[in-house]
């Protein structure tokens, strides 16, 4: 019997990623999705400056003791973790039209063992 081989040690291991947070976002991306139209966050003006306000919003929602957000009827965890993965695209968008090299980074974080 021949034993397959896969070269994947120190890759990304996004089967670590909870079902829960992929099924949130999905959630609230399709909420919007209907609401707005696919894809309309990337389009926003001040997008970083509004979903960061937006993304504090529903967390002091949640410390206040409101668990859902009204207008959606799902968790506002579940917005703002939707909210900071916004922040996090743009952050990468920006830093590729400065240049830096987000394959490099991730190689340079995975040999170094340092992920932040």
């Amino acid at each position: 019997m021949t034993i397959g081989k896969k070269n994947d040690s120190g890759k990304l291991r996004f089967s670590l990623i909870p079902n829960q947070v992929l099924y949130a976002l999905a959630a609230v991306l399709t909420f919007g999705a209907k609401r707005y139209s696919p894809n309309n966050w990337k389009y926003l003006a001040d997008a970083e400056e509004r979903y960061e306000d937006a993304m504090w919003r529903h967390l002091v929602a949640r410390k206040s003791g409101q668990k859902v957000d009204p207008d959606s009827g799902m968790s506002h965890y579940w917005h703002a973790v939707t909210n900071l993965a916004f922040l996090i695209y743009f952050e990468e968008q920006s830093e590729r039209s400065e240049g830096d090299s987000h394959d490099q980074k991730e190689r340079d974080i995975l040999h170094s063992g340092d992920i932040k």
